[in-house]
């Protein structure tokens, strides 16, 4: 009733009933286009084999039902001239609408697609704005029962089952909780609907009484200003000596009360809207008077910072902000004053920086902090206004940028320093033939019991071992260094390493400190180097051990485990998704300063004495090592020492059984013919030298187009071909034999490591390759190899 007396107040029943056809179309508009994007989502599910026909014709007629009774129950509205019986008409749609939605959901699988029922909510909700508070309950209650008959009758054999997932099929107990769940949902919403639309409402009848009051008022007022005038005419007539004293003091009383009116109205306007905006920016609006005291803060504070309005007021700036922000803010501050007091300050002047600020959590974010003086009248600096915006992502891009900057200048550096270290390598491994391969060739020859020229001579030849040795560290580093692979486990790697001479030799240098492994049991393979994975190992121990003084005691730990990323990890390098085989090396030393830690994979980078221990390539063969295996480093040192982690993807291949090594009888040649191809002089010396001692007729030329006018005349088995040869290299020399003599074999020779050359002779059909310098066993194993490979 009381609704029904204001509308007879306010406006005409004709006017409401207007008002209230006008929801009822865009309410049908609305529910027309939610039926057709329901259709296409079903069509969606149809093609996708997700639904069967049966469940996509009886939502194709549901949707087609929901919009046909638009049009009939439109133009019944349109004629009804009684409000209540508008409302039980209303109603009567609503129960058609829940029919077609009861429809939806029985098609899309009934108890299946109790998420759907989240229609009956909105239906519910939408009622609640347009009708009185008991129609929200109205429609939960038809909607729990449309719902509640689905449910049974497909139970109870009532209704056909739809079975959109065929094995969904819950008992009775979990079919009647759900039905619960959802019947006190669809309650829950009429409650929160009802209550709110009451609340609404009434804020509205409120304000149109306001209204109602106000055009009362307004009318008591012209009224009284009609009565004044007539007066003013009396007195007039009455005090016509002083008429035009009057009207003119009058009519300049007026303007100023208009003028001032209009004034109030605009400021309280502008008021009211600054006030707005402020509250609904996503930036920190604050003013702070000139002893730094906060005097207004704008809500936003608790979405960027976490404290309440009431709660930030209170704080003074170095609660605000870190020290090193404040420092820099107090400074602003005083610089601007000075300015200021100075006459030379631009009124309009604002200053912009970066600051950091406490978060009510305790942590810290990023602000860039605009701010500008307030002025009175007389251009008097009487408070601050800023402007916070958060920029912590942004910081945090620009830190990445300059993480990305470094890795790639020291990527450039690295691959700079490895060319050079390529060239050096490649010269060095021809020459050192003569102290490895000769010396071999020259204990072949010296009888048993010389046993002091013996001596000697392997003293060359160990000499020329090690050298090599820190020859391959130089190509491990070498950009584009391919390393030849087999599956394997890093366990082997580890024992083998701990059973080894060199494990040995670092004992015995350092007696204090303790190796200790823990290998995992179940760990899994990795394609990979065995050698260089363990001249990789040996380094990182090597520097571990290091990290003591000589009369210090240690641990040093070494341990592999599995290891699962599902999110990519941030460390030293970013370690993307994937399972890995992970080599732990870790030791309790004295660390390494975060300077250097920058620069450790830099070849010849070292902070140990020059000539004493190591060459600074140590760590260098470690990260290209991990790189050639595809792998990632992640380090971390501090006061309790180092850890180095080595991420290896694994693999899911059989490890690679290691080869026993072979005497002189099983890989001696029976006289078959070998062409040497080498521009270096003492490399075909040598490698002809070895082949006739292994039982082959060997002959020699200096380049690739030597080699091709050698085959034009003469027959050979096979080719031992240098691959880095001047004019045309191993590759193109090979490409052009194949092309005279199909079938050709040879074996791949180089003073660099495995590269994309040999790889694409290989590919050609060249055979297995070799590394300079030659020895006896490993250049007959692979001719070998080769010839007793069938065509």
């Amino acid at each position: 009733m009381k609704e029904q007396s204001h509308h007879s107040k306010v406006e005409r029943p004709a006017d409401y009933l207007e008002i209230l056809y006008r929801r009822h179309f865009q309410g049908a508009l609305v529910r027309s286009c939610a039926s057709i994007i329901m259709w296409v989502l079903a069509l969606t599910a149809y093609v996708t084999n997700i639904i069967k026909i049966k469940h996509f014709t009886g939502i194709t007629l549901s949707v087609l039902y929901l919009i046909l009774i638009n049009p009939p129950t439109l133009l019944l509205l349109k004629r009804i001239t009684h409000t209540h019986l508008y409302r039980y008409v209303s109603l009567l749609i609503n129960c058609l609408e829940i029919l077609g939605y009861t429809a939806i959901i029985y098609f899309l699988g009934g108890i299946e697609a109790t998420h759907l029922t989240l229609i009956y909510a909105a239906l519910i909700t939408y009622v609640g704005v347009v009708a009185p508070r008991s129609y929200p309950y109205i429609i939960a209650f038809l909607c729990s029962a449309a719902f509640s008959f689905v449910v049974a009758g497909e139970y109870f054999g009532l209704l056909p089952r739809q079975n959109v997932v065929p094995s969904f099929d819950p008992p009775g107990m979990v079919r009647l909780a759900i039905l619960s769940v959802v019947i006190v949902f669809l309650l829950v919403v009429a409650y929160v609907s009802s209550l709110t639309a009451g609340i609404l409402k009434e804020n509205r009848n409120k304000l149109r009484e306001q209204n109602v009051d106000l055009m009362e008022k307004a009318a008591s007022l012209e009224e009284a200003e009609k009565e004044l005038r007539t007066a003013h005419q009396k007195l007039e007539s009455r005090v016509e000596e002083r008429t035009t004293e009057l009207r003119d003091a009058n009519d300049q009383l007026r303007t100023e009360i208009t003028e001032r009116k209009r004034a109030e109205e605009a400021l309280r306007e502008s008021e009211e809207r600054y006030r707005l905006i402020a509250e609904n920016m996503a930036d920190i609006i604050a003013v702070l008077d000139m002893n730094l005291r906060f005097t207004y803060i704008s809500p936003s504070i608790m979405r960027i910072r976490g404290f309440t309005v009431e709660e930030a007021m209170e704080q003074i700036l170095d609660q605000v902000m870190t020290p090193e922000s404040l420092k820099i803010v107090l400074a602003a501050f005083e610089e601007e004053m000075k300015l200021d007091a100075s006459g030379t300050s631009d009124p309009d002047r604002i200053r912009t920086m970066e600051v950091e600020e406490y978060r009510k959590d305790g942590s810290s974010i990023w602000l860039e902090i605009s701010f500008s003086f307030l002025r009175d009248e007389n251009q008097k600096a009487v408070g601050i206004l800023s402007v916070s915006r958060e920029i912590s992502e942004r910081k945090r891009a620009e830190e990445e940028r300059r993480n990305l900057e470094t890795k790639l200048q020291r990527a450039q550096k690295m691959e700079a320093i490895g060319l050079m270290a390529g060239g050096v390598a490649h010269d060095l491994n021809n020459m050192l033939s003569a102290f490895v391969s000769l010396p071999e060739l020259i204990l072949m020859d010296i009888p048993e019991e010389n046993q002091k020229l013996r001596t000697e001579i392997q003293m060359i030849m160990s000499a020329g071992q090690r050298t090599a040795i820190i020859v391959d560290d130089l190509l491990t580093i070498t950009r584009g260094v391919t390393m030849a692979r087999d599956a394997l486990n890093l366990n082997k790697v580890v024992q083998e390493y701990m059973r080894s001479t060199e494990f040995e030799k670092l004992r015995q240098f350092y007696p204090g400190i303790e190796v200790v492994a823990e290998l995992a049991d179940d760990l899994l393979p990795i394609r990979g180097s065995r050698v260089h994975l363990m001249k990789a190992l040996m380094n990182l121990v090597s520097n571990a051990s290091e990290a003591f003084r000589s009369s210090d005691s240690g641990v040093v730990s070494v341990s592999t485990q599995n290891r699962y990323v599902d999110t990519p990890l941030q460390g030293y390098e970013r370690v993307n998704i994937g399972e890995y085989a992970v080599l732990v090396v870790k030791d309790n030393g004295m660390g390494i300063s975060s300077e250097d830690t920058e620069r450790i994979f830099e070849p010849f980078y070292t902070k140990k004495v020059m000539g004493r221990s190591g060459t600074g390539l140590g760590l260098s063969v470690v990260w290209n090592t991990v790189t050639g295996h595809d792998g990632y480093i992640h380090v971390e040192s501090g006061v309790g020492g180092t850890v180095f982690e080595l991420y290896f993807p694994i693999t899911r291949e059989s490890v690679s059984e290691q080869e026993k090594p072979l005497n002189l009888n099983q890989y001696k040649g029976r006289g078959e013919k070998v062409l040497v191809v080498d521009d270096e002089l003492d490399q075909r010396i040598i490698a002809v030298d070895m082949l006739s001692k292994l039982g082959y007729q060997a002959d020699a030329v200096l380049g690739g187009q030597e080699a091709l006018e050698f085959l034009k005349k003469h027959e050979v088995d096979i080719l031992l071909l240098d691959m880095v040869m001047p004019g045309m290299d191993g590759c193109d020399t090979f490409s052009r034999i194949v092309q005279l003599k199909p079938g050709q074999k040879a074996v791949i020779a180089s003073g660099f490591s495995l590269s994309d050359r040999v790889k694409k002779a290989q590919e050609l059909g060249a055979g297995v390759y070799i590394k300079k310098p030659y020895s006896v066993e490993k250049l007959g194993l692979a001719i070998k190899t080769e010839l007793d490979k069938s065509l």
